[in-house]
């Protein structure tokens, strides 16, 4: 359960970058 939150995270935070850049 932790692993797929952190897993969740790193996405989105991964995404939110990329629609920043």
């Amino acid at each position: 359960m932790i692993t797929k939150f952190s897993t969740s995270s790193t996405q989105m935070f991964s995404t939110t970058n990329y629609l920043t850049n």
